[in-house]
């Protein structure tokens, strides 16, 4: 038979589990609930931060973008100041280069008009052949002729416009060292021609042909060499 002690011990333990029993269930439910209050936190937290990084993402996009598009105004004002620069630095000069260059072309024309319109009318003709009134101005530019034995050379002064009563065709020649009068020929103007003529050999050699009015004023001159192909 169980004494007193062992029936009080019985009691003690059975107490104690009994208030185990009754007890643990509320310790667990406060420790599960305790864990996911956290992990309701966490959670929370940890979509915080991916909200605030999504944010950051966001601002640091829109910045980037306005930047991009403020870079891009910047270097087009930049490029459209700069041209305008360009454009009044250079526009009046080139206006002004311009308007200068159409003033001097057209001086330039006026000029030649005028050299054309009022300059005397005459004619000076070299040539190794009869020079005519159909063929005058054929012989105005040659500069070198070829005389064969017995060939002379033909000048003729040709007048349109009356500039003077008197003429005088003179052939000088280049001896080496100055100019040596080789031929002369003067005359009143005839009332039946508007030329004088010369016609006579001459030998090789430079020479310069000019023509003078009745006051010695030189009208024109023409440089010519002449070139011998006679035969020894």
């Amino acid at each position: 038979m169980p004494s007193k002690k062992d029936k009080l011990s019985k009691k003690i333990k059975e107490e104690i589990q009994k208030n185990l029993q009754n007890t643990q269930p509320e310790t667990y439910k406060e420790v599960i609930e305790e864990i996911q209050e956290k992990q309701s936190q966490k959670k929370e937290e940890i979509q915080k931060k991916i909200q605030d990084n999504k944010n950051i993402d966001k601002n640091t996009e829109t910045m980037s973008k306005r930047d991009s598009i403020y870079n891009v105004s910047a270097d087009l004002r930049l490029e459209d100041y700069t041209e305008d620069i360009q454009k009044k630095e250079y526009g009046p000069f080139l206006k002004n280069l311009l308007i200068i260059l159409l003033v001097i072309l057209l001086l330039a024309g006026l000029w030649k008009l005028a050299t054309w319109l009022f300059a005397p009318k005459y004619y000076l003709s070299i040539s190794t052949t009869e020079i005519n009134e159909s063929n005058y101005k054929d012989f105005l530019e040659q500069k070198q002729f070829s005389l064969a034995t017995q060939q002379m050379i033909h000048i003729r002064f040709t007048w349109v416009e009356k500039i003077s009563n008197y003429y005088t065709i003179q052939i000088l020649k280049n001896n080496g060292q100055n100019w040596v009068e080789e031929a002369i020929l003067g005359r009143r103007i005839p009332s039946t021609a508007n030329y004088i003529y010369f016609a006579g050999p001459l030998d090789q050699g430079n020479y310069k042909i000019k023509v003078f009015d009745e006051n010695k004023k030189l009208l024109t001159e023409r440089d010519i060499e002449v070139l011998s192909t006679l035969s020894e």
